[in-house]
């Protein structure tokens, strides 16, 4: 298809070709890192004081007394669906609406949803959904990147950088982890790692993790540490619990998959389902409260405390069990930390199993770490991701090769498989019922950016002899460290970035064609 010119603002191309960054865009990096960790700090402190009311709500005994928390249940379950109603892209973990408002599928409202991201996040805490807080403060964090590139009239392609670097400033917030937020937005978002996106998320990232120590305390999200180290000749027995954590990670996938299909069968149901989903959470803390929330206190016990094998297996199918309920109903949460859960409990187990042939009681913590990077790798398959998050989680950079094993072994594993990424299962039921394009008159021109892959089928070939999917323009390439404007003769070399305009409705049409590969034998 003939390439057709976009009509793009002035300022991107001023503020994008010539300097790879402008002071502009390092101040406006800071300042959405600043904003975004503001707010992500306040929702991190919203979700600790409910969680404490619950608890000590929920141990009640008097029958007035309950029946008053019921009907508040009910009405704080009916309130979330309101929210939803209200700004509908605040559901879930909000990963795939940052992903697809980058590609530009969606445009969702600034305000509703930062609203209804927070409140609602809340609410669920309170009434002690497993959920985790790292989607809804990723969502906050690129909500307010886009709702500051608003109210400074920046073009379509400026608004996408800022809320790429809110996204990961949410991250870095929400977990005390700067690198992990810039990686997330590389890595998961992305798929580059040019330069371009780097140092804004970077900047971003760190500027959120600095507001997060002085509003919260310099500590890392988890505070137990390994005692030992696994030397070289223990490393084999990161292999089957890298497998082990694996298989749990890619149950998780498909019964979260699976759930979603069911839970569709009672429409009539949809209005209320927040209220029977909080009371079903009340009737869990009678019994199991262990997984109720993130799960984030149930990890630090898994650290400090010995448990029977048999109550570990226990936790393990239930916080699996109830997370995929959770989530699956919409509510506004995520699964990073429930997942996070998942991998330490199975661990715990894995390490328990052990004690019969080998003596490695002073490696729990050890083994925790290693399955809560294997499980991350399998669920999301990020594995540079997983690695440094659960390093920076728990302060323990000494353990890169193990958890780096571990982060293979889960990768290729879960790949063999062919168990889809949670996120890409996540995105492609989004986008389900959406318009291939926007609706007319919303065809906002936008641009992106591209990092060929070591194995992309466009290296060699010429610009003029690619058949490109929709009406685009390659604007600039980026080559060793410097750019220019291409023409029809040049070829695309390996690792390339290279930066195409094109309507926003088809965002996604261009990220598949600039990023496909060569055919695996």
């Amino acid at each position: 298809m003939v390439r057709e010119k976009a009509d793009l603002p002035l300022s991107t191309m001023e503020r994008h070709r010539g300097k790879k960054f402008s002071l502009l865009i390092l101040i406006e990096s800071l300042l959405v890192g600043f904003l975004a960790g503001l707010v992500v700090v306040a929702y991190r402190f919203a979700l600790t004081q409910l969680s404490e009311m619950r608890n000590v709500l929920f141990a009640q005994k008097h029958p007035v007394t309950l029946s008053l928390i019921l009907i508040l249940l009910i009405g704080a379950g009916y309130v979330v669906n309101l929210l939803l109603k209200w700004a509908p892209y605040s559901g879930g973990s909000g990963i795939p609406q940052i992903h697809a408002e980058l590609l530009g599928r969606i445009d969702y409202a600034t305000c509703p949803t930062l609203i209804s991201k927070f409140f609602g996040g809340a609410l669920n805490a309170f009434a002690g959904l497993s959920l985790g807080r790292e989607g809804p403060s990723i969502q906050l964090g690129g909500t307010i990147g886009k709702l500051l590139g608003q109210l400074l009239k920046l073009d379509r392609m400026d608004r996408a950088s800022l809320m790429a670097a809110g996204a990961s400033a949410g991250l870095s917030a929400a977990f005390n982890a700067p690198l992990a937020g810039m990686l997330f937005v590389l890595e998961e978002i992305y798929g580059t790692f040019s330069s371009s996106v780097l140092v804004p998320a970077l900047l971003a990232s760190l500027m959120a993790n600095v507001v997060s120590f002085y509003c919260l305390g310099d500590q890392t999200a988890f505070h137990f540490r390994p005692t030992h180290l696994l030397d070289l000749s223990q490393l084999y027995l990161v292999l089957p619990l890298a497998i082990l954590a694996s298989l749990v990670g890619m149950s998780f996938n498909l019964l979260l998959d699976k759930w979603r299909a069911y839970a569709k069968r009672w429409p009539k149901l949809m209005d209320w389902r927040f209220s029977l989903l909080f009371l079903f959470s009340f009737g869990i803390w009678q019994v199991l409260p262990e997984i109720q929330g993130g799960g984030h206190s149930l990890v630090e016990a898994l650290a400090k405390s010995t448990f029977p094998l048999s109550f570990l297996c226990l936790l393990l199918v239930g916080k699996l069990v109830f997370t995929c309920i959770s989530f699956d109903s919409g509510a506004q949460g995520g699964i990073f930390l429930p997942v996070l859960v998942l991998g330490a409990t199975t661990g715990v187990v894995f390490q328990q199993l052990l004690l019969g042939f080998v003596n490695l009681e002073s490696y729990r913590v050890n083994f925790m770490i290693i399955g809560m990077v294997a499980i991350l790798t399998a669920v999301v398959r990020s594995p540079i991701l997983s690695v440094v998050l659960i390093a920076e989680m728990t302060g323990t950079f000494s353990q890169f090769l193990s958890l780096s094993l571990a982060s293979i072994v889960a990768y290729v594993f879960s790949e063999s498989l062919k168990v889809e990424p949670v996120y890409h299962t996540l995105y492609k039921h989004l986008i389900a019922n959406l318009p291939s394009r926007l609706p007319s008159g919303r065809q906002l021109s936008m641009m992106s950016r591209f990092c060929l892959p070591p194995d992309s089928k466009l290296t060699g070939k010429k610009l003029k002899d690619l058949k490109f999917p929709c009406p685009l323009l390659v604007t600039t390439i980026i080559r060793e460290g410097e750019e220019f404007v291409p023409e029809g003769e040049d070829c695309l070399l390996l690792n390339d970035q290279v930066l195409v305009a094109h309507e926003s409705g088809n965002g996604e049409l261009v990220e598949t064609f600039f990023k496909q590969t060569l055919e695996k034998d």
